[in-house]
């Protein structure tokens, strides 16, 4: 279980200020201390060794951590044992919450700075270690260790230590004999209805019924091709008749056939016949479709060109028109037999990055397209 913890630290120097060794013997104001499950977290005296700079730093158990058992009036006692002197014990240090107490927060200040000089001066010093020297180069030395003193009495018992945890389950036993069966108990409630099951069967069907009596029914007689026509909102007031055109909503319709109407002359008034056109991007020959198409339009050709003969069938007078534009380097221009020059010049190459036009007609008589303009752009 977590506890609180607070750092004790503290500095011990000699008579000339150089780092004093030794230890730092450190007892609590109780035998034991213990965790709130009752763990053992500190027992009896705790013994701190002096580092290279006569400093020590201990983590010890909060004095106000009511977790902790004693959980009130906690304490320390700090007696610094050094290797040529011992200091008095200071008493009633307390570490609240998560601080850190340096001994010279505990001590007098004076008596801290001056470290074992409070006890010993420095003439003090320095003769009793001549004198260890002095008794060590005559030959003594410690003497032989005395026998054990006989075992003192027994301390009083300490308090109960808290209930250790509950150990793991054992293993389950192996399974007794089945018991005599009991008594038969009451009958419970009727339980609720089940689903309704499912359709059964179809019957099979009964006998025909008699004939009933005969209705209306349509109206007798009528020719081939007639149709049955209701002449009032009477009930039953029917008869039998040859439709015309106007009884269907039809009465503009007429049987002239499509193509009495395709070679019929016919006037278009502000109307517009959007041209179809085929668009091509750079091919190294390209052949026109009289029956597809009005014009064409060749874009970023990037090689050597070859107007070759259109395909179809054109009419006499047709128009074609071929828009031609190169990808930034002029290309040649070739063409097909049918192709004839009237009163212009044909161009045999693109001029780089220019749009070029070439306008004609076909002349039936001579199956030729006669090509009388060309554009090109400046």
């Amino acid at each position: 279980m977590a506890y609180t913890t607070g750092t004790l630290t503290g500095t011990y120097l000699k008579p000339d200020a150089t780092p004093a060794s030794g230890n730092v013997e450190i007892i609590p104001n109780s035998r034991y201390l213990l965790d709130g499950e009752g763990n053992k977290i500190l027992a009896g005296r705790l013994n701190v060794a002096l580092d290279e700079a006569g400093s020590f730093s201990v983590e010890l158990p909060s004095t106000d951590d009511a977790t902790i058992d004693p959980p009130a009036n906690r304490q320390y006692t700090v007696s610094a044992k050094l290797s040529h002197t011992r200091l008095p014990a200071v008493t009633g240090i307390t570490l609240p919450g998560s601080t850190s107490v340096d001994m010279s927060d505990v001590t007098a200040a004076a008596e801290v700075a001056a470290g074992i000089a409070a006890f010993l001066t420095e003439a003090e010093y320095d003769e009793l270690v001549a004198r260890v020297v002095e008794l060590e180069s005559l030959g003594g030395g410690t003497g032989p260790e005395g026998p054990q003193g006989p075992t003192g009495p027994q301390g009083p018992a300490g308090p109960t230590g808290a209930t250790g945890a509950t150990g793991a389950t054992g293993a389950t036993g192996p399974q007794g004999s089945t018991g005599p069966q009991g008594p038969k108990g009451d009958t419970g409630d009727t339980g609720p209805a089940g689903p309704t099951g499912a359709t059964g069967a179809t019957g099979s069907a009964g006998a025909t019924g008699a004939t009933g009596p005969a209705g209306p029914g349509i109206a007798t007689g009528g020719t081939s091709g007639q149709v049955l026509k209701k002449n009032s909102s009477t009930d039953y007031d029917t008869g039998w008749t040859t439709l015309a055109k106007g009884d269907v909503g039809l009465s503009n319709v007429d049987n002239t056939s499509d193509a009495t109407k395709n070679s019929a002359t016919a006037t278009l008034t502000n109307k517009r016949v959007t041209k179809r056109v085929d668009s091509t991007t750079s091919t190294a020959t390209y052949t026109f479709n009289w029956d597809n198409f009005d014009a064409a339009k060749i874009t970023a050709q990037a090689a050597g060109l070859t107007l070759a003969n259109p395909t179809g069938t054109p009419t006499g007078m047709q128009s074609i028109l071929i828009r031609i534009k190169d990808n930034g380097t002029a290309r040649s221009i070739a063409y097909g037999s049918q192709f004839r020059a009237l009163g212009v010049t044909l161009p045999t190459t693109t001029v780089l990055s220019k749009t070029l036009y070439l306008g004609g007609f076909w002349n039936a008589d001579d199956s030729k397209i006669d090509v009388v303009a060309v554009g090109q752009e400046a």
